[in-house]
């Protein structure tokens, strides 16, 4: 229910459930206009109608829904107070609005609504994190020691985990003072570490994505913005 935007700063989604199924109950996407890429346009998408989310499970730890919209097909991962949009296509362009907007990016809070004991609060999940990250990816590199293809294949993947991650926080919403850009997304890095170790050790599942990706559990936010674990959102 709490309005989110791209960056902190640009358009605005905001999700509603219906029943057992989660719904967009508003999409505004910012981007340019066609004809003049210098000025700035806005398109809302769905109008009166609320635009349906197919799930598509937890294959990377955090429950995913499908925006399945010709216009701007859209894949939104679920973390703690935070929307994570990918595209396949790229920017999205509606030539009848005369406008192409980028939805990919992490949808949170502005920037600006962290107070002092939110960010102290931040800072030490995001420690927590970053050395749960590292952990685990140790773990994976000492079950794949005997595969060289799947050692190296498990570095890159990392090094561009952390090129991904630094290219989408710097344009959050001053980042640089409260860090729930980068604290998001490590999250979401651990969790699909864990379902990776997971997927081999089924019987020694992490407690951690066995909650993520069964029902929804409770979960002390570390923030005023954060909603609730990824397993169930709850907006």
């Amino acid at each position: 229910g709490k309005p989110l935007s791209l960056s902190g700063a640009r358009g605005v989604v905001q999700v509603e459930k219906s029943g057992a199924d989660l719904r967009l109950s508003r999409l505004t996407l910012v981007g340019d206009k066609i004809s003049q890429p210098n000025q700035t346009c806005e398109v809302t998408m769905g109008d009166a109608d609320s635009l349906a989310l197919k799930p598509m499970g937890a294959p990377d730890g955090v429950q995913r829904y499908e925006l399945d919209a010709s216009a701007c097909p859209l894949q939104f991962d679920v973390l703690n107070g935070a929307l994570r949009a990918t595209s396949q296509n790229g920017a999205c362009a509606f030539p009848q609005a005369d406008c192409r907007a980028d939805a990919a990016g992490l949808w949170g809070p502005p920037g600006d609504s962290f107070d002092e004991a939110q960010v102290k609060s931040i800072e030490r999940e995001r420690t927590v994190s970053e050395k749960s990250v590292s952990a685990h990816f140790r773990s994976l590199l000492a079950k794949n020691k005997k595969d060289k293809a799947a050692t190296q294949a498990a570095v890159k993947e990392q090094a561009a985990f952390s090129a991904s991650r630094a290219q989408t926080c710097r344009d959050y919403d001053r980042e640089e003072a409260h860090g729930f850009c980068d604290l998001r997304l490590t999250e979401a890095r651990d969790y699909r570490l864990q379902t990776r170790l997971a997927a081999d050790n089924p019987g020694k599942q992490d407690k951690k994505v066995a909650k993520s990706t069964a029902k929804p559990a409770a979960r002390k936010p570390a923030a005023k913005p954060a909603t609730e674990q990824q397993g169930g959102p709850a907006f």
